[in-house]
């Protein structure tokens, strides 16, 4: 006997971290352009943004998932800061509206969810309709295994030692805190522990002062141990994360410090409050669970702007932040194709000069503002938002000569990132070999970093101006330097002037990666150079 209600609630409960694990993961691989564009035009009208938030809680199912793609748009410039806040604000709010689902009588709908979707699941041959389907059997798995716990609970009922036990729950809530704190760092989902003490409530398996601490706990305890996961971050992208934390700390606060003070007829005023709105426990505990959230939501959206200048303090942009960020494209038209064109080729521009960073860190007293390794970062991140945008237009209607400027955009984007990993090892060889090499060495080495950053300094003039003098400087600059490596191999890998094999392998591997970076610009200046006419958007970057 035993041993079967055990399994139900073992069973229910692996649902239920499946179905969880099934659904974040599906709604983080269609949160793609779309959803991207979505949220950038709703975030203009708060109302419209803070029911978004609320939508966002309802299918995510966890705060973490939303604030990951704001802060990728917020890092891009697609989106700032303030417009972000009313979606995590009310992300919290739709989180909580999950629990009264659970109170809904939806087994038998649930169970064919669950058989429809994985028939589509096994036998659809679409990406992006497995996507959606997963995310349904996801959330149906989720919702069946609370059933499957809530059955497995019900039956313990029938055991006297489980009455007993339940029974003095109820003068044990500081104990009931810290399972609530503990078994959120081990699920590390508040949504989770809550959505099972509302189940197991209604199933008479858990007392009703113990189930609202163990949600307490709950909040707690993820958003403590979150703030240790991100006590690195740095930036914008800590910004989101600290605010989420405000809801945490001070919702749950002020719920801990009611259910103590505020009491009526010798239970808390909030589960008094509940009981007189409903007879139902289940939906009790439920309203408990959407008045831990809803003050610090409204709190938050009054003195939005205040808590965004405590944000920028605690947490400023740093120099990483601005290179990352998309300077065109936040502003471009997304109905015409010309504009769209001309903006990603601006943003092409701007991602090239951004590479003379390397050269900055390689050259021997040089004084770089970034890093490279937030260099590479910063480029690889925004060619892939310029890319979300690129990928869009195909569908678009397009002029012939749209089409071609459009086939020249496409291929410059993976040269580029070519192109970025390639100066980033040249950087990197650079600066460490700097001390292993003699001084008669230290010439060439920034002889060559100087020239490669004439080279990228051409070629994002000639992206940005379109201007036939320009490409024609640099498809001269960019001939195959294939004779100068060897020479220069030759000349300065000699034994005579150097046995050092340390010295030797530096040289090589610097020559190497230069001449590749000079082949990946001449391919650059030859894909420019059949663009024109067309790539003309004759902006200067700055």
């Amino acid at each position: 006997m035993y041993i079967e209600i055990l399994g139900k609630i073992l069973a229910g409960l692996g649902l239920f971290f499946v179905g969880i694990k099934l659904l974040s993961t599906s709604m983080r691989e269609m949160s793609g352009p779309k959803l991207r564009q979505l949220i950038a035009k709703s975030t203009a009208h708060p109302i419209v943004a803070s029911a978004l938030g609320v939508f966002g809680g309802l299918v995510m199912q966890k705060p973490s998932g939303v604030i990951a793609i704001l802060t990728s748009m917020q890092a891009c410039g697609l989106i700032t800061l303030r417009q972000a806040m009313p979606i995590v604000a009310w992300c919290n709010i739709g989180l909580a509206l999950l629990a009264f689902f659970v109170v809904i009588p939806i087994s038998v709908f649930v169970c064919y969810i669950v058989g429809v979707s994985g028939f589509f699941m096994m036998f659809s041959t679409n990406k992006k309709h497995v996507v959606v389907v997963t995310a349904i059997f996801g959330a149906a798995l989720l919702f069946f295994g609370l059933e499957e716990m809530k059955n497995g609970a019900e039956s313990l009922r029938e055991f006297e030692w489980f009455r007993n036990m339940v029974l003095y729950s109820n003068q044990s809530t500081i104990v009931a805190l810290l399972v609530g704190v503990a078994v959120a760092a081990v699920t590390q989902s508040f949504l989770a522990i809550a959505l099972m003490a509302v189940s197991l409530v209604q199933a008479g398996a858990l007392g009703e002062q113990q189930a609202v601490m163990i949600i307490y706990g709950a909040n707690v305890g993820v958003g403590f141990f979150r703030r240790l996961m991100t006590a690195s971050m740095t930036g914008e992208a800590k910004q989101l994360f600290l605010y989420q934390n405000f809801f945490r700390y001070v919702g749950t606060g002020g719920s801990v410090l009611l259910f103590y003070v505020a009491r009526v007829d010798d239970m808390p005023a909030v589960l008094y409050l509940a009981k007189l709105a409903t007879s139902d426990v289940g939906v009790q505990m439920a309203l408990i669970f959407l008045s831990c959230n809803l003050p610090a939501v409204v709190i938050a959206s009054l003195f939005q702007e205040r808590f965004a200048l405590l944000l920028e303090r605690f947490s400023p942009l740093t120099p990483e932040d601005e290179l990352t960020k998309l300077r065109y494209l936040a502003a471009a038209d997304q109905n015409s194709a010309r504009d769209m064109l001309d903006k990603i080729n601006s943003e092409l521009a701007v991602r090239a000069r951004i590479l003379v960073q390397y050269c900055e860190s390689a050259l021997s007293g040089g004084t770089p503002t970034v890093a490279p390794e937030a260099v590479h970062h910063s480029t690889n991140t925004a060619l892939g938002e310029i890319a979300a945008f690129t990928n869009r237009l195909p569908k678009c209607s397009l002029t012939a000569e749209e089409t071609r400027r459009l086939s020249v955009l496409m291929n410059v984007q993976p040269l580029l990132r070519m192109l970025d990993d390639s100066l980033f090892q040249m950087t990197g060889i650079a600066r460490d070999g700097r001390n292993k090499v003699a001084e008669p060495l230290q010439a060439p080495i920034d002889n060559l970093v100087e020239a490669m950053e004439t080279l990228i300094l051409f070629l994002a003039d000639a992206m940005s101006s379109g201007d036939v003098i320009d490409m024609a400087m640099l498809e001269n600059l960019a001939m195959d330097k294939h004779q100068i490596m060897t020479d220069i191999r030759g000349k300065y890998l000699d034994a005579r002037r150097t046995d050092s094999e340390v010295e030797k392998g530096i040289l090589l591997d610097l020559t190497i990666h230069y001449e590749h970076c000079v082949w990946i610009i001449n391919r650059l200046a030859n894909l420019i150079k059949r663009g024109v006419p067309e790539i003309a958007p004759g902006e200067n970057q700055q």
